[in-house]
């Protein structure tokens, strides 16, 4: 027993004991359950930001368009819908537990997914 211990409280059994918990993390990063969650969480996310459009699109630009001379939003219109996306998005994946930054990969790639979705709304594609 007092080898074990002389062991752990050496370096090389801390780096031991820090290996077996590395492999163990990795195994269960590959483990169905964790893919899972992950996708799970990719779909609550994409939920999120295409209720976020559909609300914005309702409340905002839709309202806009129609009171617009010209029916169209300005730029200025256009960048506040899609930072109210972006932040409804965010408040709406959080309330089912899911960090919407974390899953989609931050504000860039969350703006770029309510583009996306915007434009397939915009050219009838649907989602």
């Amino acid at each position: 027993m007092d080898v074990v211990w002389q062991l752990l409280n050496s370096q090389l059994g801390v780096a031991l004991v820090l290996a077996v918990i590395g492999l163990a993390y990795a195994k269960f990063k590959k483990s169905e359950m964790y893919q899972k969650k992950l996708d799970a969480d990719q779909q609550t996310a994409l939920d999120a930001v295409l209720a976020a459009v559909v609300q914005m699109y309702r409340t905002i630009v839709q309202p806009s368009k129609e009171a617009a001379p010209d029916h169209k939003l300005t730029d200025q219109q256009r960048k506040a819908a899609q930072e109210g996306a972006r932040l409804m998005a965010t408040r709406l994946a959080a309330e089912r537990g899911v960090n919407l930054q974390e899953v989609l990969g931050g504000s860039e790639m969350i703006d770029s997914y309510v583009e996306t979705m915007v434009a397939k709304l915009k050219s009838g594609q649907g989602l």
